[in-house]
């Protein structure tokens, strides 16, 4: 038996929830809707008890025999972690104050590639890989690795470049063309950016 992801998108349709509505009614990222759904992992038990009564489905609604391949990995405590999503790049991390905490977002392990903290994209350099709004993973970095988007300590503040390395020195540039390539001087690295999660509003 396993759960079925057609089934709940089905549900949900049912009722009109977007991926979005249904995400937030259950405190989770639209992405992990999208997961459930597609298959690629199943939520765990308490979770399919929260959607059973959001959707007024009975529990054995969501299950259906065993016939894909597909391996679906099933959520439990020990495969999410909780990330926190920060209102702005902590200076101080691993230490974070209360108010630098905007909430806590659980995730599936798989996805999160050693992140520590989320931040949520503020302008449009990145674009279009990352837009405004959009849930940036962010895993601690000392040293630059090249090509990689990465967030670095610079004298105007904390920005989120694409890292170059060019004849000896380092660039900072941006995905959107309209933004010119930076030679960066006094910068410290601070983190990368490891996984973009797109959001749905």
């Amino acid at each position: 038996m396993k759960f079925s992801g057609k089934k709940l998108e089905a549900a949900r349709r049912e009722k009109e929830f977007s991926q979005e509505v249904l995400a937030k009614k259950l405190g989770v990222v639209r992405q992990t809707i999208m997961y459930w759904e597609k298959g690629t992992f199943a939520p765990d038990k308490a979770a399919q008890d929260k959607l059973s009564n959001i959707l007024d489905k009975p529990a054995s609604y969501f299950v259906e025999e065993e016939k894909a391949e597909k391996q679906v990995i099933p959520i439990s405590e020990e495969n999410i972690i909780r990330l926190p999503l920060v209102a702005k790049i902590p200076a101080g991390y691993p230490e974070f104050s209360e108010d630098e905490i905007l909430e806590y977002i659980e995730l599936p392990r798989f996805i999160t590639r050693g992140a520590k903290y989320m931040i949520q994209c503020a302008g449009d350099s990145m674009e279009p890989e990352m837009r405004i709004g959009d849930y940036c993973l962010i895993r601690p970095e000392s040293e630059v690795i090249n090509g990689k988007i990465m967030v670095m300590e610079t004298p105007a503040g904390y920005q989120i470049k694409r890292v170059v390395k060019r004849d000896g020195h380092v660039e900072l540039h941006s995905d959107n063309k309209k933004y010119k390539v930076m030679k960066a001087k006094d910068v410290r690295v601070v983190g990368q950016v490891v996984k973009i999660i797109k959001n749905a509003e």
